[in-house]
């Protein structure tokens, strides 16, 4: 059964994919220079499903990625996360 449900809409039309409580899902969308990425991932400890938002260095892929923000379905608020912040829960 899908736990996560990524979309989008382009050029070519409008796709989704699907990702399990084990797989997770990973969706990106890059500019030449820039880009982000959202990590879908479900922590079986919680019980709760977790979102870490990267900065990416894009097509091109100058940059290495770099966690901005995560959160989890149980919490109303984002979490920024500063250059030398680590992220408090494992990204997987």
């Amino acid at each position: 059964m899908a736990q996560f449900r990524g979309t989008i809409a382009g050029q070519r039309g409008d796709a989704s994919r699907l990702g399990s409580k084990q797989s997770g899902l990973r969706v990106t969308a890059n500019g030449w220079d820039a880009g982000v990425s959202v990590n879908c991932v479900h922590n079986a400890e919680t019980g709760r499903d977790e979102f870490h938002v990267y900065r990416t260095g894009g097509s091109n892929g100058r940059q290495s990625d770099r966690l901005i923000a995560y959160f989890t379905d149980a919490s109303e608020d984002v979490h920024p996360v500063k250059r030398a912040e680590a992220c408090p829960v494992e990204v997987k």
